[in-house]
């Protein structure tokens, strides 16, 4: 038998690789760095959306509400079939105290991915902030139904938010 054997290349967009160095960046919190190879990025594809998100997590992650809004709404209208993309601008949104336009990209993210279980809860978080308090009973039972056994913190809280709003002090578990 012979071996047939083939070079393979493969190709990295300069975007791409900006993209990288700016997630690097973010991990050695080197916030200007960071920003600065997220918008060379750019440069490179103004249609990557990956570096808008990017762009998007840092302003988030420096309180710059305004900014991460805008950067996850370009991002989001670049990539809106990413679930994740969704719940992390509806995340921003419900920030800033949008929660109607909050609940509308959680619910998006929800239909994304729907065996996720943190949209949940953030949507139950904004139901309740909009005193729709029988959905976001049912938001929060979603995401106990759900949620992973690490998520101890956000499952008690869910717990404890769920025994509020039914006017109860204890609730069952």
């Amino acid at each position: 038998t012979r071996e047939i054997t083939s070079l393979v290349q493969t190709y990295h967009s300069k975007a791409m690789f900006e993209y990288m160095v700016g997630t690097v960046e973010v991990a050695r919190q080197h916030w200007d760095a960071a920003r600065a190879a997220f918008q060379r990025a750019l440069t490179e594809d103004l249609g990557f959306y990956p570096a808008r998100a990017g762009l998007g997590r840092l302003a988030f992650r420096l309180n710059d509400l305004p900014t991460a809004k805008a950067e996850y709404e370009q991002a989001v209208e670049l990539k809106g079939d990413d679930g994740v993309l969704r719940h992390d601008y509806a995340v921003t949104l419900l920030r800033t105290g949008d929660n109607g336009a909050a609940e509308a990209q959680f619910r998006e993210a929800l239909r994304l991915e729907p065996y996720w279980a943190l949209p949940h809860y953030n949507l139950a978080v904004a139901l309740e902030n909009d005193g729709k308090n029988d959905e976001a009973i049912a938001e929060y039972e979603a995401f106990l139904a759900r949620c992973p056994r690490r998520f101890t913190d956000q499952a008690d809280d869910a717990h404890a938010r769920v025994a509020r709003l039914r006017g109860t002090t204890g609730g069952d578990r």
